[in-house]
């Protein structure tokens, strides 16, 4: 039989990869087979549409038979049109990149499916559910930003009790729904001590706005000369792009809830799907996220990338996810009743 024949030629290549996806990601031949076949994947998520195009480029390259695309939606929106969609039945999307809290509630009400990826033992314990519903992608660290026209070096902030010093009443960003901040807060201060320190905190008339890159935009336009809580990699990115910013961890730091990646209810392409949640959470794609698109890997065995780094040399508070999203209406209303948001 000749190789000069297409056919031929044709039916070896395919068989070469199909060969060497199986060994990359260790799935069977069957999904394999399947995920080549349906040659489609469709990403619902409220990460950065810079990192999700990134990881999808990666992995494009290794898997060229299966078109990665992402839609991408606010935190509340496109958790809102995931539950519209399920409750309409109308399932489009096959996998979730979606906050943690939401990965849980999506999880609790039936709108994800189970999928135990063969490289979920290699993920940190606490960044998974124990019922194989949903397993983290890559995690936050938060940091606090300040103006550096605005802040002399000796006026940076060094803890959380000098966020209420006088000076910075009127002077202050915050994210409006930073929930988990506030259950974190109450777990390494204690109920009572922390409590009685937001008291104190909200009387500083914070300014209030949404999302990470809404506020850093505000930051560096000089609105307000520092934020309490936003994602150090904000800061850093804008720094190379000449805003006047730096940033401090107050320790201990803290985390939010980490991004998780989850197989949506009744996916229309399964089993690549299953392949592209297998690539993020492998070494290789767990080096993309840190690597490329400066996040912090799942793995213990994935070294840091050079930006994430410099976070090593704080100490961050691990805070209880399951004790938080049971208590999360309770969090809610207190947050919003304590700094006296509708």
């Amino acid at each position: 039989m000749s190789l000069s024949n297409p056919i031929v030629t044709c039916f070896v290549a395919t068989i070469l990869f199909l060969a060497y996806i199986s060994d990359a990601v260790g799935a069977s031949d069957d999904v394999v087979q399947a995920a080549h076949k349906e040659g489609g994947l469709l990403i619902y998520g409220s990460g950065s549409l810079d990192d999700v195009q990134t990881w999808i480029k990666h992995f494009s390259n290794r898997y060229p038979s299966i078109n990665a695309k992402y839609h991408r939606q606010g935190r509340t929106a496109v958790y809102e049109r995931i539950i519209r969609e399920n409750r309409a039945g109308l399932f489009a999307a096959d996998v979730y990149v979606v906050a943690g809290m939401q990965a849980w509630l999506l999880a609790k009400n039936g709108f994800l499916s189970q999928y135990i990826s063969s490289e979920r033992a290699a993920v940190q314990k606490e960044l998974q559910d124990r019922d194989g519903y949903w397993t983290a992608a890559y995690t936050n660290s938060y940091v606090t930003a300040y103006n550096l026209k605005q802040v002399p070096p000796q006026d940076v902030p060094r803890s959380y009790e000098d966020l209420l010093l006088p000076k910075w009443k009127g002077k202050m960003g915050f994210r409006d729904d930073d929930y988990e901040w506030y259950a974190t807060v109450l777990e390494f201060m204690g109920r009572e001590k922390g409590l009685q320190y937001i008291r104190r905190l909200a009387q500083q008339q914070i300014k209030f706005a949404g999302d990470s890159p809404l506020r850093i935009q505000l930051l560096c336009a000089g609105e307000y000369s520092l934020d309490i809580g936003i994602h150090f990699d904000h800061p850093e990115n804008a720094r190379k792009k000449g805003c006047p910013v730096n940033w401090v961890v107050l320790e201990p730091g803290y985390k939010r809830p980490p991004i998780a990646i989850a197989l949506a209810k009744s996916p229309p392409h399964p089993s690549a799907a299953r392949i592209f949640i297998d690539w993020m959470l492998s070494r290789d794609g767990q080096k993309v996220v840190t690597d490329f698109t400066n996040r912090e890997p799942v793995r213990a065995d994935v070294e840091l990338g050079a930006g994430v780094q410099k976070l090593k040399q704080f100490r961050f508070w691990k805070s209880n996810w399951d004790s938080i999203f049971l208590n999360l209406d309770e969090h809610q209303k207190a947050y919003r009743e304590l700094f006296g948001l509708k």
